[in-house]
C-alpha cells in the first residue's frame, strides 16, 4: 500500500503542473475572447487590478457555474466548457497531490 501512495504521491506530482499552467492558458484565452467579443459582459465581472485572485471573484464564478452558456455564443461555450474542464482537473490533481502526500507521511510514521 506505501508503493501505491508513494507511486500516487510521484504522478500527480508531476500531472499537476501542466494541467495548472493548461488551466491558466485556457483562462486567458476565455477572458480575451469575453474582452473582444463581449466587452459589455467582461466589464461586469472583470476582476479589479487592486484586489487578489479569489475562487469568488466573479469571473471565475462566470466558468464555475458555467454562466456563459447564457450568452449563446458557440465559440464562447466551447472555450468555457474547456476551461471548466481544466479547472477542475487542475483542483482534482492537485487534491490528489496533497492527500496522498499527507496519507504516505502518516504511513512512513
Amino acid at each position: 500500500m506505501e508503493k501505491f501512495i508513494a507511486a500516487l504521491f510521484f504522478l500527480s506530482a508531476i500531472a499537476v503542473l501542466p494541467v495548472f499552467a493548461a488551466s491558466v492558458y485556457s483562462s486567458n484565452r476565455l477572458n480575451r475572447y469575453l474582452q473582444q467579443k463581449h466587452p459589455d459582459t467582461w466589464r461586469r465581472i472583470a476582476p479589479d487590478s487592486l484586489t487578489e485572485p479569489s475562487v469568488s471573484a466573479p469571473v471565475t464564478r462566470f466558468v464555475t457555474q458555467r454562466t456563459y452558456r447564457e450568452i449563446g455564443d458557440t465559440h464562447l461555450n466551447a472555450l468555457g466548457d474547456h476551461c471548466f474542464r481544466l479547472l477542475y482537473a487542475a483542483v482534482t490533481i492537485f487534491l490528489v497531490l496533497v492527500l496522498s502526500g499527507l496519507t504516505y507521511g502518516a504511513l512512513k510514521a
